[in-house]
């Protein structure tokens, strides 16, 4: 139960990292919106 848990919450912290680190791109080369 914990170890599901433990990866979800790591999952998360990638999901947001990777949105962080795709936000700061410029939007002319950001490849998610073209």
């Amino acid at each position: 139960r914990y170890e599901k848990l433990e990866r979800s919450f790591v999952a998360l912290n990638h999901l947001a990292a990777a949105i962080i680190a795709f936000r700061k791109v410029p939007t002319d080369v950001n490849i998610l919106y073209g």
